[in-house]
């Protein structure tokens, strides 16, 4: 609205609390996630992260977001030999 002018100014603020605590709220966030994907795999913590590292690194797994939270992960070899069938 503020792009095409309808607005002069923004009529709404992240809340005061959320700006002073955005780094604890989105560790908690992650923390959630994190539970979900332990519950899901009855794998630890550590063990979905060693898991992600490796698939990384033998190109099984890529990163598509370039951030350092709420990455999004694409299962490259299946892509491409999905991609790659005529």
């Amino acid at each position: 609205m503020l792009s095409k002018e309808v607005l002069e100014k923004p009529c709404f603020y992240i809340s005061d609390y959320f700006e002073k605590n955005r780094n604890s709220y989105y560790e908690a966030l992650d923390r959630v996630r994190i539970k979900q994907l332990q519950l899901v795999t009855g794998l630890a913590q550590s063990t979905v992260d060693a898991v992600v590292r490796k698939f990384l690194e033998k190109d099984i797994l890529k990163e598509i977001t370039g951030y350092g939270r709420n990455r999004i992960f694409m299962l490259y070899r299946y892509f491409n030999i999905s991609a790659n069938i005529d």
